[in-house]
């Protein structure tokens, strides 16, 4: 009910003025005031107020006398949801969800598109309402039901594909369908909707230990599952109880509880920018956004003071930012990934130019021992120890690029080995390829990747000279086992930050080297990236790997040998180089959205 006395602000407030123009009438007389002291301070009875409130074709008793109610004004959170819809409907044209490989969404792609393309209608009318005050009847409840329901949808979709995306629509869907059966103030429908998001993060950990948000903060050694766990329930219990003294009107406990979840979905939102989530970032950073606006959302009522024309350049002015902001992210995102993929074709332009050159070295290493025709006769005299020296000079002289020296006679018969494996000797390799080809040819031959029979072998790559007498025939084969972890050490050497990974296959598809143990002798599958490879084709692509990590890829032929070798990294380790770019661009975005909240309010206290 009306007060016998008001302030200045209060009276400013009242008439849509702002408290410079009020002071200003009380100072030439204008309006009718008690002076309390020197400071400047006044008192305006109710009769004033009244009356110029009857002049503006108004009455006290129909004019609320401090800040709206808001169970009975539209709220911040009808902000925050309208900036999440047509942020979120807005990133699924820019970066649809199924745009690198996520076979499954690329399935329901256009299903994906209709709801977000609603979405987004969804947002703009919400933030249309709030902006020119239509609150009015059904129209505000059923335009609640009608984002519930899509993200609703949108829940049930990314459940399906066990994505800790589905927590955050679910959330939100349940908050805006129990606003519209109920109508519930701002503060109660955020600390609702966080405490209910942090709740399903939790039962999603249970549920899907294994999707590819917690593998990968697990894998990357972040955060240990039993320690992951501790902290979520601690952080439950101290977010909860929190919310429960915030909810009984403490501005200092809304301030904190703000704050901590403000910061988690900022820090939730750069993980998700490096990591290729498009639509996570949104929801993180909008989401951060309006945590830090909370605690002081009474200042960002409405327009009320507004006229119409002022009110659309302002929701104009700020759906603008919004775009521009987004804009913004996305060209830094893309400008990430053009400059990465660009080094990972260096990479693998390098990475091929290895390879070749580690077996050219080799093949050269054998080819220079044969010159000199010593192992012929080493071979023909039968000195066994003469020639056990010989092999252990080539194996030194390999700088470890080979694991094991062999030499066969003319029948195929193994005669030596260094290091001695006694369980190779004497064996019959008359009938393998490794043998025969260069029997048959007199050329160097070079096998793919191979497991011998004989126990104890780790399985390599073989390379075979023929061994020819100085009367021109065919004395035997002198093989030589590659050691491939000399081959991805050297490899290795390419990326100094040690963040990228390389897979190399033979000529038949099958892996010579690849990051995931599990796939060693295991052929490629024909549509993958290696065996385009090694088919002579190149590229660079973005694609989710198996475990749903945002990867960046290039693959090259490697020349002479026809083999495949694809250069890998996750996203996220590669743009921790620009981190500092990205952190640049969120803290725009950050600055800009509160900033346009900052304006609409100076714009309506200062009409």
């Amino acid at each position: 009910m009306p007060k016998s006395t008001y302030t200045v602000k209060e009276v400013a407030n009242l008439l849509g003025f702002s408290t410079n123009t009020v002071y200003k009438y009380l100072e030439n007389g204008s309006i009718k005031a008690v002076r309390l002291g020197a400071e400047g301070r006044f008192r305006i009875p109710a009769s004033e107020v009244n009356r110029l409130l009857q002049e503006r074709g108004k009455s006290l008793q129909e004019t609320p006398s401090s800040a709206p109610d808001p169970k009975k004004s539209l709220s911040i959170f009808d902000w925050f949801i309208g900036f999440l819809a047509i942020g979120l409907g807005f990133s699924q044209f820019t970066n649809p969800v199924y745009a690198n490989a996520q076979q499954p969404l690329m399935e329901i792609a256009p299903y994906l598109n209709v709801v977000n393309i609603l979405l987004f209608i969804g947002g703009a009318l919400l933030l249309g309402f709030d902006t020119f005050m239509i609150n009015k009847g059904h129209k505000h409840t059923a335009l609640y039901l009608y984002i519930g329901v899509l993200s609703l949808v949108l829940a049930g979709i990314f459940l399906s594909q066990k994505s800790v995306s589905s927590v955050g629509y679910l959330s939100l869907s349940v908050v805006l369908i129990l606003s519209a059966i109920k109508r519930i103030n701002y503060r109660l429908q955020y600390l609702i909707f966080i405490n209910l998001l942090f709740v399903l993060i939790g039962l999603g950990f249970l549920i899907w230990p294994g999707s590819s948000t917690f593998s990968i903060l697990f894998r990357t050694g972040i955060v240990s599952r039993d320690v992951f766990a501790a902290v979520w329930f601690a952080f439950f219990c101290l977010l909860l109880f929190l919310s429960l003294k915030a909810l009984k009107g403490s501005k200092y406990f809304m301030i904190i509880t703000s704050f901590i979840a403000g910061t988690i979905a900022l820090i939730y939102s750069a993980m998700s920018f490096t990591g290729g989530y498009w639509g996570r970032s949104i929801f993180g950073i909008t989401l951060g956004t309006f945590s830090f606006v909370y605690p002081f959302a009474s200042e960002f009522d409405t327009f009320k003071t507004k006229t119409k024309k002022e009110a659309l350049v302002c929701f104009l002015w700020i759906l603008g930012v919004f775009f521009i902001g987004s804009f913004m992210l996305r060209m830094a995102y893309r400008s990430f990934q053009t400059i990465i993929l660009d080094e990972m074709n260096g990479r693998v332009e390098l990475a091929s130019e290895v390879t070749k050159n580690f077996m050219d070295r080799n093949t050269l290493t054998l080819s220079a021992f044969l010159s000199d025709n010593n192992l012929s006769k080493l071979l023909i005299e039968g000195s066994t120890a003469d020639l056990d020296s010989e092999l252990k000079q080539i194996y030194l002289s390999s700088n470890n690029s080979f694991v094991r020296m062999v030499v066969t006679d003319g029948n195929g018969k193994i005669v030596d080995t260094y290091p001695f494996y006694f369980q190779s000797q004497n064996v019959d390799i008359s009938n393998r390829d490794y043998f025969s080809e260069p029997a048959k040819t007199g050329r160097v031959f070079v096998t793919g990747f191979i497991k011998p029979n004989s126990p104890g072998i780790e399985p390599s790559i073989l390379i075979s000279l023929p061994i020819i007498g100085t009367d021109g025939k065919f004395l035997g084969v002198i093989l030589g086992s590659v050691d491939i972890f000399e081959l991805q050490r050297q490899l290795g050497q390419i990326d100094h930050t040690g963040t990228s990974s390389f897979t190399v296959a033979d000529s038949s598809g099958n892996y010579i080297l690849n990051p995931d143990p599990q796939d060693t002798i295991i052929k490629a599958p024909s549509d993958s990236l290696v065996m385009k490879a090694v088919s002579g084709t190149s590229g660079s692509l973005v694609t989710y790997d198996y475990e749903g990590v945002l990867k960046l890829e290039a693959y090259k032929n490697v020349d002479d040998y026809n083999w495949g070798v694809v250069a890998a990294q996750s996203q996220s380790a590669a743009i921790r180089i620009y981190s500092l770019m990205g952190f640049a661009t969120f803290l725009f975005f950050i600055i800009t959205t509160i900033g346009s909240l900052t304006l609409v309010t100076f714009l309506r206290k200062n009409k």
